[in-house]
């Protein structure tokens, strides 16, 4: 799914691939800034691991491709007030990895 900045839902539900490669349709590019991606269950394609109960979260920036741990905690950061810059910054301190 992906939400607004509100929590609002703009686009629906979509089924990943069998590489995990998503897209949305349908959503004027205007409405996006300030969405999240969000990822609810599922399987790792590549480990079979089950992701029931399990949510991640990424800051929609066009071009987006991932939504991960490090991208959850980005998303984190952002709720708590920093900008994309900033949490992104943040992430890549404490883990020493670029996000």
């Amino acid at each position: 799914m992906i939400a607004g900045n509100e929590g609002d839902a703009l686009a629906m539900i979509q089924m990943t691939d069998a590489t995990g490669a998503f897209t949305f349709t349908r959503v004027p590019a205007n409405q996006l800034t300030g969405a999240f991606i969000t990822a609810k269950g599922g399987k790792d394609a590549a480990t079979g691991v089950d992701f029931t109960g399990l949510a991640l979260v990424a800051p929609f920036v066009a071009g987006s491709t991932v939504v991960a741990p490090l991208s959850t905690l980005v998303a984190y950061f952002m709720a708590e007030g920093l900008s994309l810059e900033a949490a992104k910054a943040k992430v890549t301190a404490i883990f020493g990895t670029k996000v």
